[in-house]
């Protein structure tokens, strides 16, 4: 991996940091998870030389926990976080302010299950958050100084993060702590201008304590080398928010990423970034979903797998929706689209599969 053209002697494997986990612990046993961050990445995790770090599966505690199965192989490793914590941190400011902010856009506003999104947050969580984040940070450093690898750093939980990583870090090679290659990436959308104006309005947003939220958030992602996001409408965003939050930097729309040149005590740093497009294990998916591996999704009170053959068998068309139960999945709409699809006189079922939402 390459960091401002010097190579580095890292080793296989990567540092990769999460709130969710890999795993639930179900009677004393460790079971893979099945949800979208960990589809998303758990083909990285093969070689046994990466580490996963997550917030605790089990309130205070911190398990370390080696998986090699499954065709897996790497080290989960967590941080203890308290039930007090988890309601600031987890449910005030990730999920009831920084989701719903960060989806809130002139297209999701149609949906009538969309929450009124008014700006405001308690300060008191917002400061449990950046905590949380330096508590994520100190345990990217023991990991890093154990064994040196890349780091790469995901969502909205952990936006300050990046440059709380860097200050903790010593480099492995001579040169300064930016040469440690440091990734983020950002599942969701990211604060549109319609969610900028708004929290712009709030005070608190924009003039607290020596730095904002808004300039932490800034700063914190502007810790990364490189900062990717799933289309190149969330990447204008993300620069937008940027220039407004931190005055004087340079930015660079021309080159194949948009550079942001920023300087710190004299010295300049480079951030990259750009659009990724999210990528599974097709061939596990193509393999699990065929139909005569049977559907680990019925019930008492639903056979899906007969469901699915009797209505093939009778012409019909199946349409499956697997998801969580949120207003940003689009669940109204596929309902609009069936009721299309019906109304011209197509012969098909929509079957949903909703799990509860956080």
């Amino acid at each position: 991996m390459y960091s401002g053209g010097i190579e580095h002697p890292y080793k296989d494997g990567i540092i990769f940091v999460s709130n969710r986990g890999p795993f639930k612990i179900v009677d004393d046993k460790y079971v893979l998870t099945k949800g979208g961050l960990v589809s998303a990445t758990l083909g990285l995790m093969k070689d046994g030389k990466s580490s996963w770090i997550t917030a605790s599966e089990e309130v205070g505690k911190n398990p370390v926990y080696h998986h090699n199965g499954d065709g897996y192989n790497f080290t989960w490793k967590t941080v203890h976080t308290s039930e007090e914590i988890i309601e600031s941190y987890y449910e005030n400011i990730c999920n009831s302010f920084l989701w719903p902010v960060c989806h809130y856009s002139e297209d999701i506003l149609r949906s009538r299950t969309f929450p009124k999104i008014t700006g405001s947050f308690n300060i008191s969580d917002y400061d449990d958050y950046f905590q949380t984040n330096r508590n994520f940070a100190q345990a990217v450093k023991r990991e890093y100084e154990f064994s040196p690898r890349p780091i790469w750093i995901q969502d909205y939980h952990f936006l300050p993060a990046p440059r709380l990583v860097r200050r903790g870090l010593k480099p492995i090679v001579n040169g300064s702590v930016r040469d440690v290659p440091i990734g983020f990436f950002m599942h969701p959308p990211f604060i549109s201008k319609y969610a900028r104006d708004l929290l712009n309005s709030n005070e608190l947003w924009k003039h607290y304590d020596n730095e904002s939220p808004r300039k932490d958030i800034a700063l914190g992602m502007l810790g990364a080398d490189l900062i990717g996001f799933h289309v190149p409408e969330y990447v204008n965003d993300c620069v937008d928010f940027i220039t407004e939050a931190v005055p004087g930097i340079k930015v660079d729309r021309d080159s194949k990423y948009v550079i942001i040149t920023h300087e710190k005590d004299g010295k300049r740093n480079e951030t990259y970034i750009g659009a990724f497009p999210i990528g599974l294990e097709i061939e596990k998916i193509l393999e699990s979903s065929k139909l005569e591996n049977g559907c680990d999704h019925n019930s008492e009170y639903l056979d899906m797998d007969n469901l699915i053959k009797r209505r093939k068998s009778q012409g019909v068309t199946v349409i499956c929706g697997l998801g969580r139960m949120d207003y940003t999945k689009g669940i109204l709409e596929s309902l609009e689209i069936m009721e299309e699809m019906l109304t011209r006189g197509e012969n098909v079922q929509y079957i949903g599969y909703w799990c509860p939402s956080r």
